[in-house]
């Protein structure tokens, strides 16, 4: 029987460059698994904006991988880690097209991943799983106590067979637009929200509010909900976030922000971004309010005024991903409109 052979990808500098076929299947086949495991095909990228992403090296490594069978390309690898010099974790990504499953490939895959992370000094491994919200059948629940996946799924099954442990689920959810009394909703928000104010901006973020964007986007790092996850604090710096957003130019998303000034300080002290890309739904990126300015329904603000901001555009749906221990987030996005459409596993591993 042969077996599959895993190599490296260059990274092309632009479309049509070196590499940018092989990048271009690395594409695809990310968009067939993820529509195969959500049950929607609203989530996959253009190779474009995927390479957008990709080309941001300095802050967010990552390397990618073409698994062959008997000369045809039949699936694929990621690794992510981060530029953190503490930080012992690697994100792994491995997907193998339907109908050449069983033949080693996964396997194969995580070989060569696993190997990679650990030249790279990570004996922390992480992966996620996707699943349908109306999959039916036993359940398998995470250490963290919150949701469930399938246990019957072959992710799942492949994962717990070699030894890993299911520590998170987030739900994916997604509202379309537009919302029902949208404004009136923001502005009630708002009158709950007194001695505060809300901004917002489209792109590069406006120069008097780098830094205190800066140090919430740091915050976001370690604040989110991470269970049992290896999860740094990431230190957002003016060039990294100079970085991301040439990144989201690059590869033809538009970011849209949302943030909350407390007007006593003159500081933010709480935001939210949405990915608006090309001809596809948008995505939802990060929600922060300061631990301090809790209670004031900010997070509802944030997410209303984001919504309006969204809904002048062309853009008729919002997908988003929490934690399912976050019951205050998925309280705020139920208020708003958003409803399940998968889960998704968050595991873990530790090299010998």
């Amino acid at each position: 029987m042969t077996r599959p052979s895993v190599r490296a990808l260059t990274i092309p500098e632009r479309p049509g460059a070196e590499g940018w076929e092989d990048f271009v299947a690395l594409t695809a086949i990310g968009n067939v698994i993820e529509a195969e495991g959500t049950g929607t095909d609203d989530l996959g990228y253009s190779p474009e904006t995927n390479l957008g992403e990709w080309r941001q090296q300095e802050f967010s490594p990552q390397r990618a991988f073409l698994a062959e069978l008997a000369g045809r390309v039949v699936g694929s690898g990621e690794l992510h880690w981060s530029a953190e010099a503490d930080d012992d974790a690697a994100w792994l990504s491995i997907a193998v097209l339907p109908g050449e499953r069983r033949k080693g490939v996964g396997t194969a895959l995580l070989e060569r991943l696993s190997a990679d992370a650990a030249g790279l000094g990570r004996r922390v491994l992480q992966t996620w799983t996707a699943h349908r919200a109306d999959a039916t059948g036993d359940r398998l629940e995470p250490l963290s106590g919150a949701g469930s996946i399938p246990s019957a799924d072959p992710g799942a099954r492949w994962l717990t067979a070699r030894g890993w442990s299911l520590e998170q689920v987030e739900r994916v959810s997604v509202a379309r637009l537009p919302i029902e009394s949208l404004g009136a909703r923001r502005r009630a928000a708002l009158e709950h929200s007194a001695g505060y104010e809300v901004l917002h901006w489209r792109g590069r973020t406006p120069a008097e509010w780098i830094d205190d964007l800066l140090l919430l986007r740091t915050a976001m790092t370690t604040q989110a909900p991470s269970a049992g996850l290896s999860v740094p604090e990431e230190t957002w710096t003016r060039e990294r976030l100079a970085a991301h957003e040439h990144g989201a130019a690059a590869g033809g998303r538009v970011e849209l922000a949302s943030a909350v000034l407390h007007r006593a300080s003159g500081r933010l002290v709480g935001y939210c971004t949405i990915d608006l890309l090309p001809d596809r739904p948008a995505l939802w990126g990060d929600t922060l309010v300061l631990p301090e300015h809790r209670g004031h329904r900010l997070g509802m603000l944030l997410k209303l005024d984001a919504l309006e901001q969204l809904t002048a555009t062309r853009c008729r749906a919002v997908y988003t991903w929490n934690a399912e221990e976050n019951r205050p987030m998925l309280t705020v996005n139920e208020a708003v409109g958003f409803t399940a459409v998968a889960f998704e596993g968050q595991w873990k591993t530790v090299l010998a």
